[in-house]
């Protein structure tokens, strides 16, 4: 029996791959051609993650743009997304949001000039093709350690995957891949992707890190984050409440502290109490967690994982992490910082190779079971010793070039100045 279903399994994938050949194909005959000889016009398309989300750089550098329109004024400019919710709230908030896909908004990709991604899935459902003739500006969603897209084994592990990847469109040659600095520009992105110019703006997302705690963040900067959440730090914030925000990253294998029982949550939010921290969990954006069942830990409190951190991190003491991107970011804001890779063996064997050595590009105090991550939050909490500010600083200035909220401008800037005047 299982070998019959292993057959059929088979082959229904070798239909299913059959059929999108032969629709590739197509496209590649017919609308390149629609492209090319489409008249074009000064259209900007935004094509968030996960078919279309309203967080990370994506979101930031359209709404520096929305935000600056009286300067770019004969820019048309648009976000574009298969998610209903996000079209909906976008519309609810006057942002101009294309639904994909549909007869007006495949017709604005065939007229655009210039497409904004920040991710490697964004070509799907055939966006590629309509946006075939269009300059393309890939912004990515983090630097790290990690080894990403073409630079991991995974991704394309045969000529066969390659192949597809190339004539599926997700594997192209960007106009330009945005980075941080020469030193990510030189050992991350050159191996990660394929790209005609790569240029050292910074991150759209890092601008919003640059507002102290009295500035007022636009009300657009807080779509989609979890503005319960916000509520209740700003509140804590008043009564003298630290703020701890641990986001442990997604383990392509599986797997996290709460499924493999690594902190004692009562006893962890027993000793938070004790010490006036409140203690926030942030899970990556893949897969779901569900985390309801958790109840009467007041101290203990989980952002939804879909939602955008950003506006979450200035009211953050003490980050913890393990291998996320999120990391350097943090550094921009000069706070202390805890590795808590309590995998490490089992992350670096069988989830992801790293770019870089562990200990030299994340400096910080770690911890790899409960115990020792309760010691160094005392340390940095309730001592206030950060022994590895200098080195941070050091890899702050590794990891970006510009260290102010100029980010977005730079890069508007840049494709306006550069590829549209």
């Amino acid at each position: 029996m299982h070998k019959l279903y292993s057959i059929i399994r088979y082959f229904y994938r070798l239909i299913i791959f059959s059929i999108q050949f032969i629709l590739y194909l197509i496209c590649w005959l017919l609308i390149p051609i629609v492209n090319i000889f489409w008249p074009k016009k000064n259209i900007w398309l935004f094509i968030g993650r996960d078919n279309g989300r309203f967080i990370d750089n994506i979101k930031a550098v359209f709404l520096f743009l929305h935000n600056n329109s009286n300067s770019y004024k004969e820019i048309d400019y648009y976000f574009i997304t298969q998610d209903k919710n996000v079209f909906i709230e976008l519309m609810k908030n006057n942002l101009p949001c294309l639904y994909y896909p549909t007869v007006k908004t495949i017709i604005k990709m065939l007229s655009a000039k210039v497409v904004f991604v920040d991710n490697y899935m964004w070509f799907r459902y055939l966006k590629f093709f309509f946006t075939y003739s269009a300059k393309k500006i890939q912004i990515w969603h983090g630097i790290g350690i990690k080894k990403i897209f073409l630079a991991d084994k995974k991704s394309f592990p045969t000529f066969i995957h390659y192949i597809a990847g190339k004539l599926s469109g997700n594997i192209i040659n960007f106009d330009y891949l945005i980075s941080t600095s020469e030193f990510f520009s030189k050992y991350f992105f050159s191996k990660s992707f394929k790209y005609k110019k790569i240029i050292e703006t910074g991150y759209p997302r890092n601008d919003i890190l640059f507002k102290n705690n009295n500035d007022k963040i636009g009300s657009e900067y807080l779509l989609f984050s979890d503005l319960n959440i916000i509520k209740k730090v700003i509140a804590f914030k008043k009564d003298k409440y630290k703020i701890i925000c641990y986001t442990p990253t997604f383990r392509d294998t599986g797997g996290d502290f709460l499924s493999d029982k690594i902190i004692d949550l009562n006893e962890l939010n027993n000793f938070l109490k004790f010490h006036k921290m409140i203690f926030i969990v942030k899970f990556h954006p893949d897969p779901n967690f569900e985390y309801n069942y958790i109840n009467n830990l007041d101290n203990i409190l989980f952002y939804k994982n879909e939602y955008d951190i950003y506006p979450l991190l200035i009211y953050t003491d003490l980050l913890i992490t393990d291998y996320s991107s999120l990391y350097f970011d943090f550094l921009l804001l000069d706070k202390p910082i805890i590795l808590f890779p309590y995998d490490y063996n089992k992350y670096v064997t069988k989830d992801r190779e790293l770019f870089f050595d562990y200990n030299f590009i994340m400096p910080g105090e770690r911890a790899y079971n409960f115990e020792e991550l309760i010691k160094v939050i005392k340390l940095i909490l309730i001592e206030d010793k950060d022994f590895y500010l200098d080195k941070r600083i050091e890899i702050k200035k590794l990891a970006f070039k510009h260290n102010d909220n100029l980010s977005s401008k730079r890069i508007i800037d840049l494709i306006y100045y550069n590829l549209i005047k």
